[in-house]
């Protein structure tokens, strides 16, 4: 499949279940309701990181203000449970993308289907006339709610980061190595490791461009 009339001579002809409508029609419309599956998982699955997330900053802030007979230990749970909020927010970085992913591929087939089904209404933005200032600061602007999403979740790991460094070295880089601080870390290191290169990525097989396009089309195998 090099172009996009290739693309979408691949849903021409009726729709052989019913033999009434086109393929292409029926393509398009499942395009638009996998597309608003994707949005809709995305932001359940935000809900269910910012839950986990938030359990565990809870605990590290329950087990920094207790009072413990042995402070090593204290230091060292402190350490854990960031290296936990940093394996959940670096996961939720990348369940950010693994999402966005899908749902911009759901997104790229409605724009090649819909001109012959509906017309370009997808891909035409409307817009009102720019307000002037103050108002324009209350006025629609387009930001990526999902690209922000994506970015706090990317901040949320280097927060995480940053209390793991506190924790670990409390007297500077020439205080004594704890080994269970050390196995913390690097535990959460080859988690986050094995999930961005090679754990969590889908098989999407070779790829080619689409001429015409700026988009690129993965040949999957089953």
């Amino acid at each position: 499949m090099k172009s996009i009339t290739e693309y979408r001579e691949k849903f021409s002809g009726a729709y052989p279940a019913s033999g009434e409508g086109s393929r292409r029609a029926k393509a398009f419309e499942l395009a638009l309701q996998i597309r608003d599956f994707e949005i809709e998982l995305y932001w359940k699955r935000a809900t269910y990181f910012w839950t986990l997330i938030a359990s565990a900053f809870i605990a590290f802030g329950v087990i920094a203000s207790a009072k413990i007979a042995f402070e090593p230990r204290q230091s060292e749970l402190l350490v854990a449970f960031a290296c936990l909020g940093l394996s959940l927010s670096f996961s939720w970085f990348c369940i950010n993308r693994g999402s966005k992913f899908w749902q911009e591929n759901w997104e790229n087939h409605v724009d090649l289907l819909e001109d012959s089904v509906l017309g370009p209404i997808y891909k035409t933005v409307l817009q009102g006339q720019e307000e002037k200032w103050p108002k324009k600061l209350t006025t629609g602007f387009p930001f990526s709610v999902s690209r922000i999403n994506s970015l706090i979740s990317l901040l949320m790991t280097a927060f995480w980061l940053f209390l793991i460094a506190l924790y670990s070295f409390p007297d500077g880089f020439h205080g004594k190595i704890d080994c269970w601080k050390v196995f913390s870390v690097l535990v959460a290191v080859a988690y986050c490791g094995f999930l961005y290169c090679s754990g969590g990525r889908s098989q999407l097989g070779s790829s080619e461009s689409l001429s015409g396009s700026k988009l690129r089309v993965f040949n999957r195998t089953v």
